[in-house]
């Protein structure tokens, strides 16, 4: 592991109001799981998953009960939180809207 961050994260608008939404705690487990596991490494493949189907150009990660997904731009090195959510209804819910707007 390096010191200075290899990936960029960003939040698109939905992300930051569903991260705004969830209670601290959680926030703190986020944020913590996304600098040790994401900006850090030189592959942020090298956790979570790929998502699969009409969904497979993005990633997830699973914190606790929540899953982050993302996007991940190799060129830019920029992984974007798309979508942060529930286990339970986290994929039911991302068939309802495009990701890649924004």
């Amino acid at each position: 592991m390096t010191d200075s961050p290899l990936w960029k994260v960003s939040f698109n608008k939905k992300a930051e109001k569903e991260f705004n939404k969830i209670d601290r705690p959680l926030q703190k487990k986020i944020t913590t799981y996304v600098s040790t596991h994401i900006i850090f490494q030189e592959n942020p493949r090298n956790f979570g998953h790929a998502l699969k189907g009409n969904l497979k150009d993005f990633w997830r990660y699973r914190i606790g009960d929540y899953r982050l997904i993302c996007y991940i731009d190799d060129k830019k090195h920029i992984v974007r939180v798309m979508h942060i959510g529930h286990r339970k209804d986290v994929y039911e819910i991302l068939s309802l809207f495009p990701l890649l707007e924004e």
